[in-house]
């Protein structure tokens, strides 16, 4: 898709200082200072996840997953996140698929299986965490496996069912 918005990048440029040609000073500087706010609250807005950022005009935050997948949004950011959502809520016992390549035992997180594996079939396994003798309260899937490994097209994982999203990149059922 964006192969085919690029070229016209140039002609818009054209198009967007011939016409600030036209403005008055005075609402040149307006105009640029409302632009520089919009910039500078949008970016800040997306602290610490600035990988997953997009222009506001994507849409919220919490529903990028619909627009962008891969290294687009998800590089296993948010393990920090995971680690945070599993103290709040006070699970014991959680299943993810994880698309990182990071051992989540550095983030205090005790895994029943080793993540960091190139394989297709340990990429998209889902791994316990923490008491492995309890039933998961909750299923976590990073963006890029409910994509890759087709979790998305199981009724038990269908959008609908999404709870909510953790650090942009992390789909909780």
């Amino acid at each position: 898709m964006i192969r085919y918005v690029l070229p016209m990048y140039p002609f818009i440029h054209i198009l967007a200082a011939t016409s600030a040609g036209h403005l008055d000073r005075t609402w040149k500087r307006v105009l640029f200072g409302i632009l520089l706010l919009w910039y500078a609250v949008g970016t800040l807005s997306q602290y610490p996840h600035f990988i997953s950022y997009a222009n506001e005009l994507a849409g919220a935050r919490a529903g990028r997953y619909r627009l962008f997948s891969d290294s687009n949004i998800d590089w296993g950011q948010a393990v920090p996140d995971v680690v945070r959502f599993v103290k709040e809520a006070r699970l014991v016992s959680l299943q993810f698929s994880y698309f990182g390549r990071d051992d989540v035992a550095g983030y205090r997180l005790v895994s029943s299986q080793p993540f960091g594996s190139y394989k297709f079939d340990d990429i998209c396994a889902f791994k316990t965490i923490g008491d492995s003798s309890r039933e998961p309260e909750a299923v976590l899937i990073s963006v890029s496996n409910w994509y890759y490994c087709g979790y998305y097209q199981s009724p038990r994982f269908y959008e609908k069912n999404i709870q909510t999203v953790i650090g942009d990149s992390v789909l909780v059922f």
